[in-house]
C-alpha cells in the first residue's frame, strides 16, 4: 500500500507540473483556439 501511495503522489506531482508549464507557456504566447 505504501508503493501505491508513493506513485500517486509521483504522478501527481507529475501532474501538477506539466500543467504549471502548459499555463505558463499559455500566458507567454496565447493560443489561438482559446476563444
Amino acid at each position: 500500500m505504501r508503493g501505491k501511495l508513493k506513485v500517486l503522489l509521483t504522478s501527481l506531482i507529475l501532474l501538477a507540473y506539466v500543467y504549471g508549464t502548459f499555463i505558463v507557456i499559455s500566458l507567454e504566447n496565447p493560443p489561438i483556439w482559446v476563444g
